[in-house]
């Protein structure tokens, strides 16, 4: 039987197409019996269908009915990262200590959600970036340009929570303009790429860097030039998917960055479109997110 037509798969296909309709518990599924009809996958392989399972699991918790519900799935994600890590400790292909250190970025994001300690999500979301900067890394130097920008995509909200918890100037400063080379190096990576949605989505978080830093950081001369690229930025996002920029509102306001080019009232109107899109697609994080900046827009 051919691997097109094996059971593996077709499982994997599933969980594709259920990912493409936002159904990540069903996504999540699939990968799981992808997994259980797949005795003959190498290492990294294995390790790789796990990460794929940990991350619909993780986007199932911002899909939960409640509490109980978001850290059961939240804490199953873990387990599956954890599993996906010692997968690719029987790995030697060059990409694995990426592979590792997004394993363990993400284990800390989702550490991060479930803490409620100050001082300790502070500490997870740090570990978070630690680790994704040093997956990136290690991506960039052996060229694996898909994987650098997956993981950016991926964990570029540990650099935004992590700001937010630095009470340092130049921590905050440093860890912005890191995020953005990321994103920059991402967009470069992604160009001319099939892959317009993540493209759309990094497009935007540029947009919430650049305009964190035009605020904060930049010197005067410079922050109009910097305004009118993180709207353009913006701009490029809505053009290659409005889905896909949409579900990045979120980045804006954690980092409570738009462009002085959107309006307060074009900001109403995209606040309202965020809010429709998340109850279409059942994201807990968008719509709290959405009605965040609806309630700073108002009062």
């Amino acid at each position: 039987m051919s691997d097109e037509q094996s059971p593996y798969r077709s499982f994997v296909d599933q969980a594709i197409e259920h990912e493409r309709n936002h159904d990540w518990s069903k996504a999540a599924g699939s990968y799981d019996k992808a997994l259980k009809n797949s005795d003959q996958l190498k290492p990294l392989q294995a390790g790789e269908l796990l990460e794929q399972k940990a991350y619909s699991s993780h986007k199932a918790a911002m899909q939960a009915e409640n509490g109980d519900q978001f850290e059961n799935r939240a804490r199953g994600a873990i387990e599956c990262y954890q599993k996906a890590l010692q997968a690719y400790q029987g790995a030697s292909e060059p990409e694995t200590p990426g592979r590792k250190h997004r394993c363990n970025a993400m284990t800390a994001y989702l550490n991060y959600w479930l803490a409620d300690n100050p001082a300790d999500k502070k500490k997870f979301v740090d570990d978070a970036w630690t680790h994704t900067k040093a997956s990136l890394n290690v991506f960039e130097a052996i060229g694996k340009s898909f994987d650098f920008a997956v993981t950016f995509d991926q964990l570029s909200y540990a650099a935004a929570f992590s700001y937010n918890y630095d009470g340092s100037s130049q921590g905050r400063e440093n860890k912005l303009r890191e995020a953005l080379s990321y994103a920059e190096k991402s967009i470069r990576h992604l160009s001319g790429s099939d892959s317009y949605q993540m493209l759309a989505r990094v497009h935007a978080k540029s947009t919430g860097l650049m305009v964190a830093i035009e605020r904060d950081f930049a010197s005067y001369r410079d922050k109009d030039k910097l305004d009118l690229e993180a709207w353009n930025h913006w701009v490029k996002a809505r053009e290659l998917s409005e889905e896909a920029a949409l579900s990045e509102i979120p980045y804006m306001v954690v980092l409570q960055s738009w462009p002085s080019a959107c309006s307060k009232d074009e900001r109403f109107t995209l606040y309202l479109k965020g809010k429709e899109l998340a109850e279409k697609i059942n994201d807990r994080f968008i719509l709290g997110c959405v009605l965040d900046g609806l309630a700073q827009r108002n009062f």
